[in-house]
């Protein structure tokens, strides 16, 4: 982007004047993303490459639940109350800045932190529809599917890849109803997309892929971090307490943990 792009997307916010501008080095599938500083403060500029329905949706839900309380990065709407506007043939939004690091070696207060945080979001009604998400469990096994021939890799990587791809059917969520609700999910709430103010989550970002799934799937993501070489039973149990707080459990989700 040129000074004049940044001015004139800066002009439909009511931030104040652009004092400065950098460009980060930041290089996801959206890149390139910019920080600004206007007379309000700090702002994260991001432009859509891709601006899909659950992108779209997305930027509604943070809009509602940064309005509910919830600790999510909030998004600055333009003059016409919009959270996202276009520019030269594409969508940008602008957001606050963050600056927050990264948590790599999470606590049990974190775990705590984050069940809560998931919780509330399964729990919660939007008032607005939302599609269901298209990068799901299901993307998973699509993807096991799509494989190539792959007789030139290791046997034990081949033979990993066939016991997963075999597994995937049998641990996704039952579609007898009430067996596994579908709620609005983030599907990566994890610590990449989670920042902490010591022990309290400040701040959920990248709500990209939101969409309807069964929460039981986007929980499952989340209980990834705690499952590496060894299993974490205690920031698990953290986590899951102050998820059934918010959200209690089926009896299907609990014979399936």
């Amino acid at each position: 982007m040129l000074q004049k792009d940044i001015d004139a997307i800066v002009e439909q916010c009511e931030v104040g004047r652009l004092l400065s501008w950098e460009e980060l080095p930041l290089r996801h599938h959206n890149a390139p993303y910019y920080a600004l500083r206007t007379e309000c403060g700090r702002y994260f500029l991001k432009r859509y490459e891709h601006f899909t329905p659950n992108v779209d949706a997305g930027l509604d839900l943070i809009t509602y639940l940064a309005g509910q309380g919830y600790p999510t990065v909030r998004v600055i709407l333009n003059r016409g109350r919009m959270p996202h506007m276009g520019h030269d043939d594409t969508e940008v939004a602008l957001f606050e800045f963050i600056d927050l690091p990264r948590t790599t070696a999470p606590a049990r207060a974190h775990a705590a932190a984050i069940g809560d945080a998931l919780g509330w979001l399964h729990a919660t009604s939007a008032p607005f529809p939302i599609a269901d998400t298209f990068l799901g469990h299901a993307e998973f096994y699509r993807r096991f599917q799509a494989l190539p021939d792959l007789s030139w890799a290791p046997s034990a990587a081949r033979e990993a890849l066939s016991f997963m791809a075999d597994l995937f059917p049998h641990l996704a969520a039952s579609v007898r109803a009430g067996d596994a609700p579908i709620r609005i999910c983030h599907q990566e709430f994890y610590l990449e997309h989670l920042r902490f103010d010591g022990a309290r989550l400040a701040k959920v970002i990248d709500w990209d892929l939101v969409g309807l799934d069964h929460a039981f799937h986007d929980l499952g993501t989340t209980m990834g971090e705690w499952v590496s070489d060894e299993m974490d039973f205690a920031s698990l149990g953290a986590l899951l307490d102050a998820y059934e707080a918010r959200r209690p459990l089926t009896e299907w989700e609990r014979g399936h943990l």
